[in-house]
């Protein structure tokens, strides 16, 4: 074997010993938002990356999403109704119900904190986890088995979360039947509900409450853009819809008066109140009321003034839908109709001057 292999080998076998040597690089992940149900979670030590893996605590996530955390000397018990997640620190390999399974990143110990990989532990406990715009959403069966109560209350484990009517209010009423004041505010509409706290807005904030520190945070101001009327709020994945003056189009003045000119339309904005879009414009140039989404389809009514045989003009609304991209608008109901959905379809309801008529919306496509 000539000097110029042997050198060659010594080298390969340099590099490979580096690299059983050198530790893994570990990027701090300070600007990652992580949402469970819409809701931010929180840590005091920052999630990292290794490997191009997210580790976040242990009970962070495990815990929002209803699990268990037993942590005794170098193992991690993980536990939710039929799941049992069992791992070891600083090994790769993890049991899943007594099946063994890989992980890219090991379990480990950082700041007095046990992390583990996130996707890993989201998806084993039967969540959906979304990376977008440099923020996390974890989906919980919960969340989308109550995704029908979101127009006003929300179900959220054994306890359902509502507002007053009247007084915007938030109150909780458990199992017993009882009710309890949560926030004493003049609500609009709520917004998300998690393990440890909830997303509602009023006639001017969006706001993020905590349940165990009793306060809130303001994500967004919306009394600028939005006329008060107009409010509508639903969310789904990360986000929610809201009706306000269109920023793309501007109906020529025909009055002085300050709103009667301006078209409508939908936005999406992330529920921390970043990335907000222009997503549809109403050609009516009427207001956008009652914003609800559902299977990707957004649905609204819109107040289109009606005049009638007494010469009396009047908000006259039809419920149409517009796709979440903001194409394929469909008007589902003549003047005066409203709609609500249940677990089993979505209604319509049309009414006006004694007759009325009821129908569901299953055969549309």
């Amino acid at each position: 074997m000539n000097l110029t292999k042997i050198n060659l080998l010594i080298k390969i076998f340099l590099l490979i010993c580096l690299t059983l040597i050198l530790p893994t690089e570990t990027v701090y992940a300070t600007d990652i938002s992580i949402f469970v149900d819409n809701v931010p979670a929180y840590s005091e030590v920052p999630p990292f990356y290794q490997n191009d893996t997210l580790l976040v605590p242990a009970r962070l996530v495990s815990e929002e999403l209803g699990a268990t955390v037993d942590w005794q000397n170098e193992q991690i018990s993980i536990n939710s109704g039929d799941c049992q997640i069992v791992l070891y620190v600083g090994q790769n390999q993890a049991d899943v119900n007594g099946t063994s399974q890989n992980l890219s990143v090991p379990p480990q110990i950082v700041q007095g904190r046990l992390f583990v990989p996130l996707r890993f532990i989201g998806e084993t406990l039967g969540a959906e986890v979304l990376y977008r715009d440099g923020k996390i959403f974890l989906y919980s069966t919960n969340y989308y088995g109550a995704l029908h109560f979101k127009s006003g209350t929300i179900k959220y484990g054994d306890d359902v979360y509502f507002i007053e009517s009247g007084t915007g209010h938030i109150l909780k009423q458990g199992q017993s039947g009882k009710s309890e004041l949560i926030i004493d505010d003049e609500a609009l509409s709520l917004l998300a509900v998690s393990r440890s706290g909830l997303v509602y807005t009023n006639y001017r904030w969006v706001f993020y409450y905590n349940f165990a520190t009793k306060k809130r945070i303001e994500f967004y101001q919306n009394n600028d853009c939005f006329p008060p009327y107009a409010y509508s709020y639903y969310t789904d994945n990360g986000n929610f819809y809201c009706s306000g003056y269109a920023e793309s189009k501007i109906a020529p003045p025909v009055s002085n008066q300050k709103y009667s000119d301006s078209y409508y339309a939908i936005f999406s904005i992330d529920i921390d109140g970043a990335n907000k879009k222009e997503i549809f414009v109403e050609e009516l140039n009427c207001p956008i009321r009652d914003i609800k989404y559902r299977d990707g389809w957004i649905y609204y009514i819109a107040d289109v003034s009606v005049k009638r045989e007494y010469g009396i003009n009047y908000a006259g609304g039809s419920v149409n839908r517009v796709r979440a991209d903001g194409t394929g608008k469909q008007q589902l109901s003549g003047d005066h109709g409203s709609y609500y959905f249940t677990e089993d379809g979505i209604y319509c309801k049309w009414g006006y001057n004694g007759e009325s008529r009821f129908w569901r919306f299953d055969e549309l496509d």
